[in-house]
């Protein structure tokens, strides 16, 4: 609460602060330019009432489909150890996202999705912990590290080490990525065509973002499409600011890149491409690009 804060609801913040010997605390990441898909909250939520509480398992339908962790072999929400001891903490997170590129050739942009086999996504890992359980007594991992972490090293009291952390995937897709020069690590910022799905799997993708999941509009897309386009050499120099200071990311890569943004101007004599996008039908996604397991922070 000593620090610098711009949005939310500092009051809300302050009462729930307060609170924090009482009640169960959650701590979700999740960055500025990116987006988690609507109940992805409501889910965590419930599952860490439920094991932290030791409360009756209900169906919890409204929260999403009853889907099995094909990671660990468990379903979701599950009683956690056959003696359904109270965990010390938890962690939560996912493996599966839209990712969105900004794209001076497309008007809103470019689209792809990422499903990792044996890795953590940075939007929505959420550490839990009970009341009696303090912050420093939670270990922490990054995010391309912690799922094998867990899986090595448990710690959370359960007898399982697999179970001190629950993989969502309870929705078509659980976030939405942004891939652009906002990005601290500057990692994969334009679309490599080999790793892009079939075109009928990307207008499926265009359907799935503007639903009920995301409620992101065209004209939400173009103009941050066309934003990023108009302001991309003072949004790189921002950046450069940021890089290697407290709390953010600190590779040379990165500075590089975003040096050579502000350098060349790459960005800068973008044309605007005024047409849309041919949506599709919505529907499952069942084949994403394979995800890159050495991903480091954004």
């Amino acid at each position: 609460l000593n620090s610098t804060i711009f949005v939310g609801d500092l009051d809300l913040l302050r009462r729930a602060h307060a609170t924090r010997e009482e009640r169960v605390v959650l701590q979700t990441r999740l960055d500025a330019d990116d987006g988690l898909v609507t109940g992805y909250l409501e889910w965590v939520q419930k599952d860490a009432v439920k094991k932290f509480l030791a409360q009756d398992e209900d169906n919890d339908e409204e929260a999403g489909d009853h889907a099995v962790d094909v990671v660990h072999g468990k379903e979701e929400g599950d009683p956690i150890g056959a003696e359904n001891s109270r965990p010390r903490w938890m962690y939560w997170c996912a493996r599966q996202l839209i990712e969105w590129f900004a794209d001076p050739r497309i008007s809103l942009g470019d689209i792809n999705a990422v499903q990792h086999t044996h890795l953590c996504v940075t939007p929505g890992i959420t550490v839990g912990f009970p009341p009696g359980t303090s912050v420093d007594a939670v270990p922490q991992h990054e995010h391309a590290k912690l799922l094998r972490a867990i899986e090595m090293e448990g710690g959370c009291g359960l007898t399982n080490n697999t179970d001190c952390l629950t993989m969502v995937q309870s929705f078509p897709m659980m976030a939405v990525r942004s891939r652009t020069a906002t990005s601290a690590g500057m990692m994969g910022i334009e679309l490599d065509p080999k790793d892009a799905l079939p075109a009928n799997k990307r207008k499926l993708l265009w359907k799935l973002v503007q639903s009920r999941h995301f409620y992101v509009s065209e004209e939400d897309m173009r103009r941050a499409n066309s934003f990023l386009r108009d302001n991309v050499v003072e949004i790189a120099l921002d950046n450069l600011k940021g890089q290697c200071t407290e709390g953010h990311s600190c590779k040379m890569s990165s500075k590089e890149r975003l040096q050579r943004l502000v350098e060349l101007k790459k960005y800068a004599a973008w044309e605007t491409d005024t047409g849309g996008v041919d949506g599709g039908d919505e529907g499952d996604v069942n084949e994403v690009g394979k995800g890159n397991e050495e991903e480091s922070e954004k």
